[in-house]
């Protein structure tokens, strides 16, 4: 979300599968950053955890439309960062929620490796391109005139990368935050012990 999507403080970020490991965490890192935050699952007692989490737009995929409901719940605008577990499903949808420059992130293929994609739908979401004016042909330079030495620039000093990871994970040096794991399985009681019977 902050490597590759750049999430900014104020955009509005939307998690897909929100009760998930990687969706409880991202919530945890999208309210430490700023962000508003939107989640969708399937069931209400999950959108309730992720309530308790932070998540301010609840979103029950199997009731409602998650474009519907974030364009409504953001003016129109859509989100900003999309972390999406589905894939192929959800991708022609996710370009719809998204707003304009936003920047979609795929991290699951739970709904498929192959969509077929409608680039019109996208099209007046674009942003409009300006006009650039062409440049004027280059003037031709006389035998006589002397080849000027080039300058070379020195090179960029990047920033070392830990700490870009202390600014773009405020709360995870801090060890605040932590995904959130649950077992459904019968018959068990923590993840990968099994209950003693009799």
């Amino acid at each position: 979300m902050f490597q590759v999507a750049f999430l900014r403080p104020g955009e509005t970020l939307l998690v897909h599968g929100g009760s998930s490991g990687i969706g409880t965490m991202a919530i945890q890192l999208g309210k430490a950053i700023g962000a508003k935050v939107a989640v969708t699952a399937g069931s209400p007692d999950k959108l309730e955890a992720c309530r308790a989490l932070g998540a301010d737009i609840l979103i029950n995929y199997r009731e409602q439309d998650f474009v519907e409901e974030l364009r409504e719940n953001t003016a129109g605008g859509g989100a900003d960062v999309i972390l999406d577990v589905i894939g192929a499903k959800y991708l022609d949808r996710n370009l719809d929620a998204l707003a304009v420059n936003g920047r979609l992130i795929i991290i699951g293929m739970q709904g498929g490796t192959q969509a077929e994609l409608n680039l019109g739908n996208s099209w007046p979401n674009a942003p409009p391109r300006r006009h650039r004016p062409t440049r004027p042909p280059p003037r031709r330079k006389s035998r006589h005139h002397r080849r000027r030495p080039r300058t070379r620039l020195a090179p960029p000093r990047h920033r070392p990368r830990h700490t870009r990871h202390r600014r773009a994970l405020p709360i995870e040096a801090g060890s605040r935050s932590r995904p959130v794991i649950r077992c459904s399985a019968s018959g068990t009681g923590r993840c990968g012990r099994r209950r003693r019977r009799g």
